[in-house]
């Protein structure tokens, strides 16, 4: 049996692989998955989707914090679901 990672690997609708590091939903309804580290100026790059044109790029994590409704990382991305049109590829039950 595999125990769950502390991120979770998502393929996108275009075939590319990211490694999903944390998540918000915003107090807008828009959910931003972070597909990298954090900077050392705490800037991280993801994937902002619900909004009106779902795109790729960088948000700082301040700027995320004041504006959030929920976050969740660690073991915890595993209660949640991908964006639209992308996949997990750890199978749930691992």
């Amino acid at each position: 049996m595999t125990t769950k990672s502390l991120t979770r690997l998502a393929k996108d609708k275009w075939g590319n692989t990211h490694e999903v590091h944390a998540h918000w939903i915003l107090k807008n309804n828009w959910e931003f998955y972070q597909i990298e580290p954090a900077d050392e100026f705490g800037v991280v790059f993801g994937y902002m989707t619900n909004c009106d044109y779902p795109e790729f790029g960088s948000q700082h994590t301040a700027e995320l914090n004041d504006n959030k409704a929920s976050y969740c990382k660690g073991f915890t991305l595993w209660d949640i679901a991908p964006p639209i049109g992308w996949e997990w590829l750890e199978k749930e039950d691992e």
